[in-house]
């Protein structure tokens, strides 16, 4: 007698398998987007909150390079504005021949332009560099004086988001802020 042998797909199984195949690609693509969303949206964070870290830190080193005295203060601010003097001839003795440099906080560019400058309160000249591209959105400097101890610290307060023009979202918008406290070189002032 001769036996066949159907090994084959039935229609149903293949419309089964057809069905779980296509159930596991979703479930794939969706995971896909999702996880590409979610890098997207850390890197852009991790971006924004790195500029504002870097705005600070240029900023501090710059105060370390300032020199001053209780009577020629060698740091100064006016509104968003911050002046340096450095001894750049190194001439210790003399503040005649000193550079100046000033942190300009660009409100409509939402940057900090890093410039040099001739003179204390006197807007930038030349542009050295631009700071925080596009996403800082306070920088905002104070003096405290403690006429006690003769010491005077610039406290400065930075904060960017990703998209100044929205509204603070702490998922796709978070703000950050870094607040930092400068010992000056100079001690006794008032600026």
């Amino acid at each position: 007698m001769l036996k066949i042998n159907n090994k084959g797909l039935t229609l149903a199984e293949l419309i089964v398998a057809t069905i779980i195949m296509g159930i596991l690609m979703v479930g794939i693509a969706s995971m896909d987007i999702g996880l590409r969303n979610m890098f997207e949206g850390t890197s852009k964070n991790t971006l924004t909150s790195s500029k504002v870290s870097l705005l600070v830190h240029h900023v501090s080193r710059t105060i370390a390079t300032a020199i001053g005295d209780e009577n020629n203060p060698g740091v100064a601010f006016s509104g968003s504005n911050i002046w340096i003097r450095t001894d750049s001839n190194i001439t210790p003795s003399s503040y005649s021949d000193d550079d100046w440099y000033v942190y300009q906080f660009d409100s409509g560019n939402n940057n900090v332009k890093f410039c040099s400058t001739t003179d204390v309160y006197i807007a930038c000249q030349t542009t050295i560099q631009t700071l925080g591209r596009g996403c800082i959105t306070t920088f905002q400097p104070s003096i405290e004086d403690d006429s006690t101890t003769l010491d005077f610290n610039l406290t400065l307060k930075v904060s960017g988001r990703d998209d100044p023009s929205t509204a603070i979202d702490a998922f796709e918008n978070p703000e950050y802020t870094v607040t930092s406290v400068f010992s000056l070189p100079s001690s006794g002032s008032s600026i």
